[in-house]
């Protein structure tokens, strides 16, 4: 897959009820990227390769993606190098991918990326390694609730990760449970 920086190798924009189902997506910048106003939208099983996997964040059109699910999935960032935390080159590493080569937000590289996500969100059942970052549930608004509200975190397996397995700014009523962890950095963080 091809995709300039800062876009999907799959874009949906203002895209309500849309599957992207049994691919495998490698090379682009951002595996598929569910922007704004984009609804409904199914993102399962499928394999993919890329600095960041699956981004949901309403960018192009500012309406918060509402009931977005992401399930059974395979993510990877597929580094040339072991991105085990007990690498003796870890902090190298760790730097590399989040600061020197940063081509989006901070860098980092996250696997599932929900910023400021509406209502119904559903992570289950992904299989997430050998990269940067797991999960992450974020807000730049401390305290909104508006945001991630009735989300389920569950089932996920994480490991071979040189930064955070997860990291949730909590919504109301979000759920995370039954996640395995192994061989990560730090494993779970609560932002807010």
């Amino acid at each position: 897959a091809f995709a300039p920086p800062r876009r999907g190798a799959i874009h949906l924009i203002n895209s309500d009820f849309i599957t992207v189902q049994d691919l495998t997506i490698r090379g682009a910048d951002i595996g598929v990227w569910v922007d704004g106003g984009s609804d409904d939208t199914i993102i399962q099983r499928n394999t993919i390769t890329a600095g960041w996997g699956v981004l949901a964040l309403a960018e192009l059109n500012g309406t918060r993606m509402q009931r977005t699910s992401i399930l059974s999935n395979d993510i990877s960032l597929n580094p040339l190098s072991d991105m085990l935390p007990s690498n003796p080159r870890h902090w190298f590493i760790w730097k590399t991918f989040r600061y020197d080569s940063a081509t989006f937000i901070d860098g980092a590289r996250t696997n599932i990326v929900l910023y400021e996500s509406g209502a119904g969100t559903i992570v289950d059942g992904n299989t997430i390694h050998d990269g940067f970052a797991g999960i992450l549930f974020f807000s730049a608004v401390p305290g909104s609730t508006a945001i991630h509200q009735q989300a389920v975190v569950s089932n996920n397996t994480i490991f071979n990760l040189s930064s955070t397995g997860m990291s949730i700014w909590p919504g109301q009523g979000l759920r995370a449970y039954r996640n395995r962890l192994t061989n990560v950095q730090s494993g779970f963080r609560f932002g807010h």
